[in-house]
């Protein structure tokens, strides 16, 4: 599993690379996939507030997630919030447990 502190060092280093005058906020996005993003939303969570808390200043953050969408409901609450878009990906293993 990708750990919080790996991600923190590769948002830190991509967010150093952008030479943008201090005026304008540019563009930032962080995409949520890869097995079901959900399962770990604990790492989500702290990506979010770090990034609102680090460089919301700067840029203009959005976030996408790839989801199979089996735990949308439990957390519709939190994507709402973040206006995190979602893409829903239809998998056929997750469907075979429903007639």
């Amino acid at each position: 599993m990708f750990s919080f502190e790996k991600a923190r060092i590769i948002i830190d280093y991509e967010m150093k690379q952008k030479n943008f005058p201090p005026d304008l906020k540019f563009p930032f996005t962080i995409s949520f996939y890869g097995g079901e993003p959900l399962l770990n939303v604990p790492f989500i969570r702290q990506v979010v507030e770090y990034m609102e808390k680090t460089y919301s200043s700067v840029a203009q953050i959005s976030y996408n997630m790839t989801t199979n969408a089996i735990l949308l409901d439990k957390y519709m609450d939190f994507l709402a919030e973040k206006q995190i878009k979602l893409l829903i990906s239809l998998d056929n293993r997750v469907f075979r447990q429903y007639p």
